[in-house]
């Protein structure tokens, strides 16, 4: 399980540092190859974060139950790198 974990850090860390916002990240987006290596995929809802682009379209994306509190009682309006980790 630790390992697993730090698969989905290392990836989410990749594409943050790419400027891509996943915002659906959750366990069915995980997959696992036969030596269970993590692997994130889906990326039908990410984003690539500039500055001039606020991912507001739309409201809410994802899976409601996946979604951070702040974004659910509107704290935030938008994903951000921030919402990806939670």
């Amino acid at each position: 399980r630790i390992q697993i974990g730090l698969d989905v850090g290392k990836g989410l860390s990749y594409l943050h540092q790419h400027n891509i916002v996943h915002r659906d990240l959750k366990s069915l987006n995980v997959l696992l190859d036969k030596h269970l290596n993590a692997k994130i995929t889906d990326f039908g809802l990410s984003r690539i974060k500039t500055e001039s682009s606020s991912m507001t379209t739309g409201g809410m994306k994802g899976t409601l139950r996946w979604n951070p509190p702040e974004l659910i009682n509107g704290q935030e309006s938008h994903h951000s790198k921030t919402t990806d980790i939670y």
